[in-house]
Parts: structure tokens; C-alpha cells; sequence
């Protein structure tokens, strides 16, 4: 600072701060005291957010192994992020679509095993008639030739089934080519 008549003027203040230490040790026990409650907190907030985030990927694995057991009427609701929610809508329309093609593959087991078991039991039939000894030589022709009908049509079903195997596993693709429509 100046004095008025311009000489330059110096004031000093000597203060001696005894409680230094003790400030110190309190500045260190309260950084401590909210260290430990902000790592409380984040282990807090990191199991909650991986409940959020895990529980949903949880719902679809309990749920995709009861898809895998042949229970095709699962629901996944899995929700949450994008995601998960976009996995759950897909696996439970993967899930509709292998129920459709189990109720499929029953109906066609089914009608194959009653369009064998027609033919077959007249066979067993004819032939058990003949094996007895009931029929009469005279009758013996007919009856065979009723067994080879009856074999063939086994054989056309046979021949039927190979054709669609075949078919499904893509060995026989259509080629696509240009005709004359008026010729055919």
C-alpha cells in the first residue's frame, strides 16, 4: 500500500496455526468416512444394474431350456434393452415355428404309419389264409395276386417317402427355364 505522500508502506501479519495437524486428521477421516459410503453406493447401484441387466438373460435361458425339453408353448419375455427384447421376440417366434413343425412331422408320422398298416395287414391277412390251409388251391392265385397289389402300394408309399426325404434335404432343386407354353 502507498501512503499519501508516496512512500511505500509494508504491514505483515505473523499468525501461527497450531490446530494444523488436527485439521489435517479431520479432512482425512471425513475423505474416508464418504470413500466408503460412495463404495457402498456403487456396489449397490452395480447389483442392481446387473439384476437389471442379468435377469432378463436369465427369464431366456430358463425359458430356452424348456424349449429344448420339446416344450414348444414357452414364452420369452425378455425385456430391457433393445436387445434382449428384440432376442426374446425372435426366439418365441423360433418357438411357434418348431411347434407347427412337430405337430407337422406327428400328422405325417401318423398318416404314414396308417397308410402302411392298410396294406401290410391285408398281406398278414391273405397270407396267414393261405398258411392255414382254409383257402382253396383254386383261390391261392387270386389271393397272391391280392399280396403283390398290396406290396407294390407298399412300395409306392416307400418310393414316396425316400422322394420327400430327398426333397428336404434339398438334393433335387427346380431349375427354372424358359418355354413354349402353346407347345406343351
Amino acid at each position: 500500500a502507498e501512503k499519501l505522500d508516496g512512500t511505500q508502506v509494508m504491514i505483515g501479519i505473523n499468525a501461527r496455526i497450531t490446530p494444523l495437524s488436527a485439521t489435517v486428521q479431520t479432512l482425512r477421516i471425513q475423505i474416508l468416512c464418504i470413500g466408503v459410503l460412495f463404495f457402498i453406493l456403487a456396489g449397490f447401484l452395480a447389483v442392481w444394474m446387473s439384476r437389471f441387466i442379468a435377469k432378463p438373460i436369465e427369464d431366456i435361458n430358463r425359458s430356452s431350456k424348456e424349449l429344448a425339453r420339446g416344450n414348444y408353448e414357452v414364452s420369452f419375455n425378455g425385456r430391457g434393452y433393445r436387445e434382449i427384447t428384440e432376442l426374446s421376440d425372435t426366439l418365441n417366434v423360433t418357438a411357434q415355428a418348431l411347434g407347427r413343425v412337430d405337430r407337422l412331422r406327428k400328422d405325417l408320422v401318423a398318416n404314414v404309419s396308417h397308410d402302411f398298416r392298410s396294406p401290410l395287414t391285408s398281406i398278414k391277412g391273405y397270407l396267414e389264409a393261405m398258411l392255414d390251409g382254409t383257402i382253396p388251391p383254386e383261390m391261392q392265385e387270386k389271393y397272391l395276386n391280392i399280396v403283390l397289389r398290396e406290396t407294390e402300394r407298399l412300395t409306392g408309399l416307400t418310393s414316396g417317402l425316400l422322394t420327400l426325404n430327398s426333397m428336404d434335404g434339398k438334393q433335387n432343386r427346380l431349375t427354372r427355364s424358359n418355354f413354349d407354353i402353346n407347345a406343351v
